[in-house]
């Protein structure tokens, strides 16, 4: 068997909970005890250092940590992480291989994965997440500079072991990045299980009330989807809407919109939510909506489906690519009417009860499925 170094750099260096590290730390907690790893760190002066048995499981216990001790175990991490005594990863080994799962904005770590000869390559596997600041730059703005995701994206398209985390994410890959006919490599669906056991079905209430689930950023479209409520709520007075997330790159004209609306009737955001938080928010909703203007994967509407709450969201979101509309009211463009329309379609008590049933019924990839097929990917 290959001897595996998972190279969780970024993490190590931004130990947060959420985005792909969140990924990270569902795979290290559902990564099959019989498939064993060691962790690495880009180091710029030395290489890969190998970081010892003892941080992997610190690692482990990082993502499901109180707070309290969730800083502690930083502490510790970061001190093992700048240890002059790490042994450096010889990647000459033929048995070593060594997985990227994270995404990082870093020139000198990408000019390491350069400096690789043919032969070292062919063992490095990567995951790729989205090609979005590629794809779509206009929602990424001077705060990831262009030259700094270049060397990332050339990195990508000379790396000969490439997974993905849907179909769609493969196909843009290929199609827009490498240019190439052929739509191949592993996708591995991320797991729809985050938040918790499924609870038992509930039929929806009476009061319609909608939830969007993620950070507040231009590109998931929170202002047209809170100016569509209103005007639905013209029909339904009684109707609530609620944003959970925290601030990324939103402008100050947003934060200024959705402050001013914050305590009128039937809107409230929730800044930083706790993972139970969002829990209890999704169990309370009637629908959530999810109108993003692009994703990798977009992992809040099947944790909703999982949840047993139906989405409202666009067809092209990768993670619902499998799931033949079940559960879903789909929008064919994110503007103010097609959010009205859903909303009006959504609050139908019939579809509503019909949607929340497929929903609970629903088969869903989990984390253990996920880390399962990737782990086997590695080491095939």
């Amino acid at each position: 068997m290959p001897e595996l170094y998972l190279d969780l750099t970024e993490w190590l260096n931004h130990p947060i909970r959420s985005g792909i590290q969140r990924v990270e730390g569902e795979m290290l907690r559902w990564w099959p005890a019989e498939v064993p790893f060691r962790v690495v760190r880009f180091d710029p002066a030395r290489g890969m250092v190998v970081m010892p048995d003892g941080a992997t499981s610190r690692l482990g216990q990082l993502f499901t940590a109180t707070e309290a001790k969730r800083e502690e175990l930083v502490s510790e991490l970061r001190a093992i992480a700048g240890s002059p005594a790490l042994r450096v990863l010889d990647l000459n080994d033929n048995q070593i291989r060594l997985v990227v799962p994270e995404v990082f904005w870093d020139q000198a770590r990408s000019s390491f994965y350069f400096g690789l000869n043919a032969r070292q390559m062919e063992r490095v596997y990567f995951l790729v997440f989205d090609l979005l600041p590629f794809t779509h730059p206009f929602y990424f703005g001077p705060s990831v500079p262009g030259e700094v995701t270049g060397a990332y994206f050339r990195l990508l398209r000379m790396a000969t072991q490439v997974g993905f985390i849907s179909r769609a994410t493969r196909t843009a890959f290929h199609s827009r990045l490498r240019r190439s006919a052929k739509d191949d490599g592993p996708a591995f669906y991320l797991g729809s299980d985050g938040l918790g056991p499924r609870p038992e079905y509930a039929p929806p209430g009476d009061v319609p009330v909608f939830s969007v689930i993620g950070t507040i950023d231009p590109r998931k479209n929170h202002i047209v989807t809170l100016q569509a409520f209103r005007r639905f709520q013209q029909e339904r007075p009684e109707a609530r809407l609620r944003f959970y997330g925290s601030w990324g790159t939103s402008r100050e004209q947003v934060r200024a919109i959705i402050a001013a609306e914050t305590g009128r009737h039937g809107f409230e955001m929730v800044e930083n939510p706790s993972d139970a938080v969002v829990r209890a928010g999704i169990l309370e909703s009637t629908f959530t909506i999810y109108p993003s203007a692009g994703e990798g994967f977009g992992l809040p509407p099947v944790e909703s489906l999982w949840l047993g709450t139906p989405v409202i969201a666009p067809r092209y979101i990768p993670s619902l690519e499998n799931l033949g509309g079940r559960g879903l009211v789909f929008l064919d463009s994110v503007d103010q009417d097609a959010l009205v329309a859903a909303m009006r379609t959504a609050s139908q008590e019939l579809v509503s009860r019909e949607l929340r049933e497929q929903a609970h019924q629903m088969e869903l990839p989990t984390w253990r499925s996920f880390a399962e097929e990737f782990s086997r990917w590695v080491r095939s």
